[in-house]
């Protein structure tokens, strides 16, 4: 359950909001920011217009028992409403597909499906998708509290889940984007203890489903 959870959790925040996606560079220290006017307006006016995403993505992710990254390549897919595809195919052929409807796991030529409805894990983590597609934290409701900040050239989001149950499996999520663009420069996922998973994406298309 616990592959599950952090593997849907990690690929819904990969599509956060629906930006463009780019390299990270170093940020200065964030400053909070409390009116929230401009980054809303240039998230939205991002979000309605892309459809569909396609692209390679790189995942990084930290193991403290390991001290290094171990690192996993594949393709990413979202169409609009709430379909979602993880393909990794180096160093392992695997993949995630989630909808409104079911979790399926694809490995070794075997599926394995999960429904959402009826299912308090996968309900949350379609919402928590679903505020992310829709670039809307606030349906998150009382589960995650939400901080801005800014530090000249990025805005940074932070979500610290609030529920006890989240909190098992995600400490916190962070969110970078670029200031102008409105790109999405950086995702990571603090898990257990010092782990940690970040997703960096290239060769994105736009809009072709």
């Amino acid at each position: 359950m616990r592959k599950y959870i952090s593997a849907a959790a990690a690929f819904l925040f990969s599509a956060a909001a629906l930006p463009l996606f780019s390299a990270a560079g170093p940020a200065e220290e964030p400053v909070e920011i409390t009116d929230l006017t401009e980054f809303n307006a240039g998230l939205e006016k991002m979000t309605s217009s892309v459809n569909s995403i396609d692209s390679r993505f790189e995942q990084r992710k930290y193991m403290d028992v390991l001290q290094r990254d171990v690192v996993t390549s594949g393709t990413f897919s979202f169409v609009r409403p709430d379909k979602i595809r993880m393909q990794y195919d180096a160093p392992v052929d695997y993949a995630i597909v989630m909808d409104s409807e079911s979790v399926t796991i694809i490995s070794g030529g075997t599926e394995n499906s999960t429904p959402v409805q009826g299912n308090p894990v996968f309900s949350q983590i379609r919402n928590m998708m679903t505020a992310c597609m829709t670039g809307d934290l606030s349906v998150l409701g009382e589960d995650f509290s939400v901080k801005h900040y800014e530090d000249g050239a990025q805005y940074l989001v932070v979500l610290r889940p609030e529920n006890s149950f989240i909190r098992e499996y995600i400490a916190g999520i962070e969110l970078r984007f670029d200031k102008e663009t409105m790109a999405l420069l950086s995702l990571k996922m603090m898990e257990d203890g010092a782990d940690s998973t970040e997703y960096r994406f290239s060769d994105i298309k736009y809009n072709l489903h």
